[in-house]
């Protein structure tokens, strides 16, 4: 007998399956995925048995002759067929075990079977730890037990049924959607047009955006992050394999007070009293706003950066109130790309390591209900190939799981001719949306960069502007400007919103 083991259970469990046959073993599939569940020797081999029966008919009235017939099959008849093992496998039988009680019989074994998994998983990351030589990053040597801890957390999300009724709740879904009607689906990143054509920013999402080098990706990303803490105060990371945190910083403060970039690194705004305030007002915005930020630039694998993201979920982010999903959040990696020369070997080619990474960040997503926004680097005729998902390097294997896959570009000086300078100089095309809309007949989403003020803005599509579509443009893109009465060199720019101090 085991400790961390419920031998009555694992009794209860094997009598149903022997007197009930598929109907039982239907039952508890989806829980008992491992004969490891039950801890006595002689339990595994049983159900290893019954296993095999069910599978190969489950037609089949299980009964001692093909329990045995099974076990010759599976080379356990001599285990099987000892006085003792016959005499356990009669006392399974004639035990009295309750049908409607079967799935938690069930569940009971599994939990100890976790249980048993952590302990042993423990044992060996401290293994692991007895061998760090003091060499690794702190990162890498928390990761070791973390990964193990955090790694079964989302076991407690249990369901209790294997499947339900499509229409059993949908009155009451109706009726919420009906009193709490949204503009949008998912978070609000201040680009309503693009959100709405790819079918919204949700949890459990891997939404990948391609660009070329130095187009603004990083740029785009604190604009997305901005915009969802600063309006909805929705906890957001980005991770950074490029720039330092104060590039970062510099960008963040002049995308807010519109002071240019090079102004804010040099002091230079001190010597105006109004971008003095400006700045100073940015700088208290960020240091209320959920804004999480951490380079990995010297951390060599995602492994370590997956890391960072889980304890940014487990420590930052948490559980809801129902402690059974974790709260909404938004992960921003900058950008997807191999870490280091050692991911490519022989046998593992390029296209091979980007499409592991995709899946590891595909399956974190869906498993912390996280939504995740990640940058991946474009060919360089990608601009040419607006309307196919070729633009982008290991673009099947970043296709599969992405649940939508978009492209930016600087327009050439053609497309802005061609546009009208009203247009923007960038352009957002969507090449793939699982839950909305590409976009078709080489249109696209126009955007405004403004490089020194780190901005980039949402504009219309290139149709409406050809259409003479005059909607709106998105007015949830703004700045502030300080009011001072003895200042009378303000711009006069409508998009600035008023904020006095």
């Amino acid at each position: 007998m085991h400790e961390l083991s419920s031998p009555v259970c694992e009794r209860a469990i094997l009598s149903c399956l022997f007197h009930d046959g598929a109907k039982a073993y239907h039952e508890v599939e989806d829980i008992i995925t491992d004969s490891e569940c039950f801890t006595i020797d002689s339990n595994q081999y049983i159900y290893k048995c019954l296993k095999k029966i069910v599978n190969e008919d489950e037609s089949t009235k299980i009964d001692l002759p093909s329990l045995f017939s099974a076990a010759k099959d599976l080379g356990l008849s001599d285990i099987l067929t000892k006085k003792d093992e016959i005499n356990h496998i009669k006392a399974i039988v004639s035990f009295d075990a309750n049908f409607d009680n079967l799935r938690k019989f069930a569940k009971k074994i599994k939990k100890l079977y976790i249980t048993r998994q952590i302990k042993k998983d423990l044992s060996l990351a401290n293994e692991k730890l007895n061998d760090i030589t003091g060499d690794e990053s702190i990162t890498e040597i928390l990761g070791i037990p973390e990964k193990t801890v955090l790694g079964f957390s989302s076991l407690i999300n249990e369901d209790d049924e294997s499947c339900k009724l499509i229409g059993r709740n949908t009155d009451e879904l109706v009726d919420y959607l009906a009193s709490n009607p949204v503009s949008s689906i998912g978070f609000d990143l201040g680009f309503p047009r693009w959100q709405t054509t790819i079918g919204g920013i949700t949890g459990g999402t891997l939404n990948i955006i391609a660009s070329r080098s130095n187009a603004g990706k990083s740029m785009l990303a604190s604009c997305f992050a901005l915009h969802l803490t600063q309006k909805h105060n929705i906890k957001t990371l980005i991770l950074d394999t490029e720039m330092s945190e104060n590039d970062c910083q510099y960008r963040l403060l002049s995308n807010l007070s519109s002071v240019p970039i090079n102004e804010i690194k040099t002091g230079q705004f001190s010597k105006n009293k109004v971008n003095l305030l400006k700045v100073k007002k940015a700088s208290e915005i960020l240091g209320k706003i959920p804004y999480y930020y951490k380079n990995v630039s010297d951390k060599p694998s995602l492994e370590e950066h997956l890391n960072i993201m889980r304890r940014f979920i487990h420590k930052e982010v948490g559980l809801s109130e129902d402690h059974k999903t974790y709260k909404p959040c938004l992960i921003i990696y900058d950008y997807l790309k191999l870490l280091n020369a050692s991911s490519i070997s022989n046998n593992f080619s390029e296209h091979q390591a980007i499409g592991m990474m995709c899946t590891e960040l595909h399956n974190f997503a869906v498993k912390y209900n996280a939504a995740i926004i990640s940058f991946v680097q474009m060919n360089r005729q990608g601009i040419n190939m607006s309307e196919s998902s070729d633009i982008i390097s290991q673009s099947d294997r970043i296709l599969w799981l992405s649940d939508s896959l978009s492209a930016m570009w600087e327009k050439t000086s053609e497309q802005i001719a061609e546009d009208s300078i009203e247009a923007g100089n960038m352009v957002l095309s969507i090449l793939k949306a699982r839950h909305g809309e590409t976009t078709k007949n080489f249109d696209y989403i126009c955007m405004k960069k403004t490089g020194k003020l780190a901005t980039i803005k949402e504009l219309k599509f290139k149709s409406d502007y050809i259409n003479g579509n005059n909607d709106h443009d998105n007015d949830d893109q703004k700045s502030f400007k300080i009011k001072n009465g003895d200042d009378h060199s303000q711009p006069s720019n409508p998009e600035y919103n008023s904020l006095t101090t």
